[in-house]
């Protein structure tokens, strides 16, 4: 899994053999949405109605026996896990939860979930008996360095990363 921050809540994010543009309009100024949606499978806004998940009974698809594979990427799903959150499973690959406002991801699955949250407020809701495996933080400075302060005690084998517009996590 790939993710790219261009800034507001605009990622391209490369998961399961896909490409995806989340909210290409929010991209900052300087970078080219044609750019940004070019060679993308699919683009989908946070605040899009999709089908919706139910987190605490939903669980990551398997890989298929390899006997049964095809040449072709099996479909990653992106579904909506509350207003402003959005659950995307792609085979192989850890749960990726997009959160624009505050939601509880399920025990069962969380700890192998990635997040990506906006802001300090967000990725706190997430700490808990079930903590995911990384949170990534897409924010400005100010709030990065809040959620440094605020969550380093509380993370136990969560990893928190602060992304930089432009720049490519691998994960």
């Amino acid at each position: 899994m790939k993710l790219t921050w261009f800034g507001g809540t605009a990622l391209r994010i490369n998961i399961g053999g896909k490409i995806l543009v989340c909210d290409l309009h929010e991209a900052s100024a300087e970078y080219d949405r044609t750019e940004l949606a070019s060679g993308a499978d699919r683009s989908f806004r946070l605040d899009q109605i999709l089908d919706r998940v139910d987190l605490q009974r939903w669980s990551p698809r398997t890989a298929i026996a390899l006997i049964d594979e095809t040449n072709e990427p099996a479909e990653v799903h992106v579904r909506m896990a509350a207003e402003g959150s959005v659950l995307i499973d792609g085979v192989g690959e850890p749960p990726l939860m997009i959160m624009q406002k505050p939601v509880r991801p399920g025990r069962r699955w969380s700890p192998s979930a990635v997040i990506v949250a906006f802001s300090a407020t967000t990725a706190a809701m997430v700490l808990g008996p079930a903590s995911p495996r990384m949170i990534a933080l897409a924010a400005g400075p100010e709030e990065i360095d809040t959620a440094f302060l605020t969550l380093s005690m509380r993370l136990g084998s969560t990893a928190l990363v602060a992304l930089e517009q432009g720049m490519a996590l691998e994960v």
